[in-house]
């Protein structure tokens, strides 16, 4: 068999907030891993999205950290990889254990047989995942975690590299201010992420524009407005979805939706004697409202900007020595522009780098 599926963690109760270390024991190489999680919460609102259940998951070897993402960031990077759904249901109910995926490519795709992460090259892997299920709902008692990894079996590859996702730069913000964050230049760099982190805000209020610039503006490889950035995000990678099953529990109990622009959801109560409404407010922020506080609602969340996660993407994707080569670059300065509402937000940028053997 060419594949195979490794189960790197079996499902275990961690309680509700930790750090739990998984030594990756596995020899084959691996293409993704996968981090399935359920969540048991009992009364109360839910106060952020689900997968920012975990504030941080690492992959590292010794004091080498070859990923690092938050579950919202996470979910955002395989929406961008071609992960057209976000696999996490957006859910408001009480007194219920949900469940969610994430997933991380070390390739340019599930099973790219020039990328991969060989445990082989590294000694003593092992990934460090950080979880608060209080940060979720302030009643939630329990988060499962089951982690799973996708390797090549049979089928012998010699991978080049892999592809390195890490959360570079982080910051809170302020209104109308520039940031500057000074990138690193060792490894190429195939798509930088910026996210405006203010779950329930307006995103056109929190960036306004960001640029990059070599060696004090010797070249400026982009400058481009929010709304630009925006249509160039949606013309290149389409659309994201997500699944709702919510209750019509009005302000009090939102649905926090990946989707944070060009909102639009469809779907039906599961009862046809009740009139229904949906309101979107603003960062996926999602309230339901009936004559039946008790009724169901099942449908889905369509739109852009998954999580408030921007992506520039460098060359063509697919493409290795198309990717932006900043080993020749002197100095690499990405200037961040802030909206009005700037202070409310946290700003976090990320990196996928190739990383070579």
């Amino acid at each position: 068999m060419n594949y195979r599926t490794v189960t790197l963690h079996a499902e275990e109760d961690l309680a509700i907030s930790g750090t739990k270390t998984i030594d990756v024991n596995v020899k084959d190489p691996i293409t993704a891993l996968i981090f399935q999680t359920r969540i048991t919460y009992l009364t109360g609102a839910r106060l952020i999205p689900e997968p920012d259940v975990y504030p941080k998951i690492e992959l590292v070897s010794g004091s080498d950290v070859l990923m690092s993402l938050s579950g919202t960031e996470m979910a955002a990077l395989s929406f961008y990889e071609g992960g057209k759904e976000i696999n996490w249901t957006a859910e408001n109910l009480l007194s219920t254990t949900d469940e969610g995926y994430l997933r991380v490519n070390f390739g340019r795709y599930l099973r790219d047989p020039l990328l991969a992460l060989d445990p082989n090259k590294f000694r003593n892997l092992q990934l460090k995942i950080t979880y608060n299920a209080a940060l979720v709902q302030a009643a939630a008692t329990h988060v499962y975690l089951r982690v799973v990894a996708e390797c090549f079996d049979e089928k012998v590859i010699s991978p080049v590299g892999f592809l390195q996702n890490r959360e570079f730069h982080s910051y809170t913000g302020a209104a109308t201010t520039h940031e500057y964050i000074d990138l690193p230049t060792d490894l190429p760099i195939r798509k930088l992420f910026l996210q405006t982190k203010y779950f329930g805000g307006a995103m056109y209020l929190l960036l306004t524009s960001m640029r990059l610039s070599e060696d004090n503006d010797k070249r400026v490889p982009f400058d481009i407005l929010c709304r630009d950035l925006l249509d160039m995000e949606l013309a290149e990678f389409g659309r994201c979805m997500q699944h709702i099953c919510a209750q019509f529990k009005g302000d009090s109990y939102p649905v926090w939706s990946a989707i944070c622009n060009i909102e639009n959801v469809l779907g039906a109560n599961v009862s046809a004697a009740h009139a229904f409404q949906v309101h979107l407010l603003t960062g996926g922020k999602i309230t339901l409202t009936a004559d039946n506080s008790s009724e169901w609602f099942i449908g889905s969340a369509k739109g852009s900007l998954p999580y408030y996660v921007h992506c520039y993407p460098f060359g063509n994707q697919m493409e290795i020595d198309d990717w932006y080569d900043v080993t020749r670059v002197g100095a690499l300065r990405f200037d961040v522009y802030s909206g009005s509402q700037g202070a409310s937000a946290t700003y976090n940028t990320i990196l996928q780098q190739l990383r070579r053997y």
